[in-house]
């Protein structure tokens, strides 16, 4: 990466304001937490900030949009139906098309299909005209992907009240999914759980731990001791990501 970019993290709790820089550090430029749910009152915050930091010009702007009610479906299944399809079959629920879009990640042969809110792309559009808007999670799994060796690989993401699982075997893209938590104990029984079904011989592998602005305070040296005490995931090593390392998966879209 050869110059800085500007990278923004925006869910439907937090909007942050990232800077990336040559040297591999990630500078963090400012950071709000809604007050409100409401459309108008989230732009008014963003614009806020965004006037306040008075941002310069950079070549690359990237957004990730972060939620919870996405997936992901091999290829073939996009394109034998529609997005509305998709997602109501998934979620249960209808979904305004406009509000519904998708990520393909071609090297892995899926698509991301999720819904986002048509404010957040008129609004940055407007203001970045070459902004890249991306899914979270694909940009995650994307780098996730490149960077994996064989071996068995664990990502987990904290968010507000959710938290983001992907599983990746020898260098092959498994799982992803979100999960409802409120402590410790609940990160662990949902990984378990899913390691389990998986029939995926559990000898040694990385878990990178990795949590955002607006996460519930979980400590991480809590989760990692639990861990541990599990006689079949002793060989799983956990890695703690310091804060921010989320911005950096914008890397994926370069």
């Amino acid at each position: 990466m050869a110059e800085s970019h500007i990278v923004f993290e925006l869910s439907a709790h937090s909007f942050g304001v990232y800077e990336l820089k040559p040297n591999n550090v990630t500078d963090t430029k400012g950071v709000v937490t809604f007050l409100s749910d409401n459309e108008k009152d989230q732009k008014e915050q963003i614009a806020t900030l965004l006037n306040e930091l008075n941002l310069g010009s950079y070549d690359f702007y990237s957004l990730a949009w972060i939620s919870s009610q996405t997936v992901f479906v091999p290829s073939t299944v996009h394109k034998a139906s529609d997005l509305s399809t998709i997602f109501s079959t998934c979620f249960n629920k209808e979904a305004t098309l406009s509000n519904l879009d998708y990520n393909s990640i071609g090297e892995i042969g899926v698509v991301n299909v999720f819904e986002i809110p048509l404010w957040v792309k008129s609004f940055f559009v407007i203001k970045y005209p070459r902004i890249i808007i991306q899914h979270a999670f694909s940009n995650i799994l994307r780098q996730s992907i490149e960077k994996s060796k064989l071996g068995l690989e664990l990502t987990v993401v904290l968010y507000k009240n959710y938290f983001l699982l992907e599983v990746i075997h020898d260098s092959k893209f498994l799982f992803a999914n979100t999960f409802e938590y409120t402590n410790c104990d609940d990160l662990l029984y949902f990984v378990a759980f899913t390691l389990q079904q998986s029939a995926i011989p559990l000898l040694k592998g990385k878990l990178y731990f990795h949590t955002s602005q607006e996460a519930i305070d979980i400590k991480f040296a809590e989760f990692s001791e639990k861990w541990l005490k599990i006689e079949s995931f002793k060989e799983i090593q956990c890695l703690e990501q310091k804060v921010p390392s989320l911005p950096k998966f914008h890397l994926s879209c370069v």
